[in-house]
């Protein structure tokens, strides 16, 4: 199928100077590094204060429940109130939340902290990729997105490395705080950040009502968008399922984590790397998001058809370079997409369901894995697989 690439940005603001964009994608690496940093130690931390394996799983979720909540609540403030005012607002909650951790003394407390912060973290993502797609010129819509997805990837890298040796050292809960002080820290350097040199990226034109009948409906019509939806659930869906999988499957095969980091942090590696290459950036600019998608998705099935056979250091070394190619070929395609597709009066809007897709997958594929594992003794990197497959016959 192929869709047609709209060229015009009725409705954009003046661009930005070279400060403002180079702010801008730092304020990208500190909305997620500090969840990726928080992956390792939000478990061990419920844990150290008290709580039982359901205590923890509630503590580990309570960040992503909210944060799929409130991806359509950031979207609708980010069209009505404007990218700056929403990322301002959303940044000034997250460090705060995240340097109350140290003063939590129970589960619930803590679990409360999630909440918000979860919620302040839908705002943040929201916000900040409808900026991202404000500032990149026509043309170059999935070259700024794949700039932007190369500093996820690199926050993907260094957040669990930094997390985790914190968390392997930590004694007792206040073992932890110096890491929650820390990640404050960088988030409150973005806030600085937006505060000086990120102004409004949208211009003051009048804006669909959220709330009206249809208009979240109207979204789901355009062509453009579906693709990126459809390929974001599938690819987040077979990320999900790798990332609850892969370390225990090295593990049970005779290989610790000396092995399972190093070959995660090759996935990453190779994502940004494609990510960055000018011809996967601009493929979405050229011949819309299908093309790409349809590439990174196959990818990704033959990632999971590797992970299915039995596991050696070769064969896991292999999955991942492939994984990684997969990953850094959607990533900009299916953001891209979403800048290209909605004008900038709906981009919030367009982002959030763009970001409800993204965590859906992520929640979903492990979940859905660990049935076929458990329930039906199947690979766990089968539905992935499946999954894959599907969206390559819808696109």
């Amino acid at each position: 199928m192929r869709i047609p690439v709209s060229q015009g940005e009725p409705g954009a603001a003046a661009p930005i100077g070279r400060a403002g964009r180079i702010a801008v994608f730092a304020v990208v690496f500190f909305a997620f590094v500090d969840n990726f940093a928080l992956l390792p130690v939000t478990g061990p931390y419920a844990e150290a204060l008290g709580a039982g394996p359901l205590g923890i799983a509630v503590a580990v979720a309570a960040y992503s429940i909210t944060n799929l909540l409130f991806d359509l609540v950031g979207g609708s403030l980010v069209d009505r109130f404007g990218r700056r005012r929403t990322l301002v607002w959303s940044l000034a909650i997250s460090p705060v939340a995240i340097a109350l951790y140290a003063s939590a003394t129970s589960l619930p407390s803590l679990v409360l902290l999630r909440v918000v912060h979860g919620a302040a973290g839908g705002m943040v993502t929201a916000a900040i990729f409808t900026v991202v797609g404000d500032i990149a010129p026509v043309g170059e819509r999935g070259r700024y997105v794949g700039r932007a997805g190369a500093l996820i990837g690199l926050a993907a890298i260094v957040g669990p490395a930094f997390g985790g040796e914190a968390s392997a050292h930590a004694t007792g809960p206040e073992g932890f705080h110096p890491v929650f002080r820390t990640i404050a820290v960088l988030l409150a350097i973005g806030l600085a950040l937006t505060l000086g040199f990120v102004r409004e990226t949208r211009a003051s034109v009048a804006v669909p009502d959220p709330g009206a009948p249809g208009a979240w409906r109207d979204l789901l019509r355009r062509p453009m968008l579906r693709a990126s939806y459809v390929g974001t659930f599938a690819y987040t869906f077979a990320v999900g399922t790798v990332a609850a999988f892969f370390a225990v499957d090295l593990e049970a095969a005779g290989y610790g984590r000396a092995v399972s980091g190093p070959l995660l942090g090759l996935f990453g590696l190779v994502a940004v790397v494609v990510m960055l290459l000018r011809r996967v950036a601009r493929s979405v600019d050229n011949r819309g998001p299908v093309p790409m998608t349809i590439v990174g998705l196959a990818c990704l099935g033959t990632s999971g058809l590797l992970l299915m056979l039995p596991v050696t250091l070769a064969g896991a070394t292999a999955a991942m370079v492939v994984y990684g190619i997969g990953y850094g070929a959607v990533f900009p395609a299916v953001g891209g997409a979403v800048t290209v597709a909605a004008p900038p009066s709906e981009r919030g809007r367009a982002y959030g369901l763009f970001n409800v897709a993204f965590d859906l997958g992520i929640s979903v594929g492990p979940i859905v894995g660990g049935f076929a594992l458990a329930g039906i003794g199947l690979s766990p990197y089968l539905p992935a697989v499946v999954v894959c497959a599907a969206a390559i016959a819808l696109l």
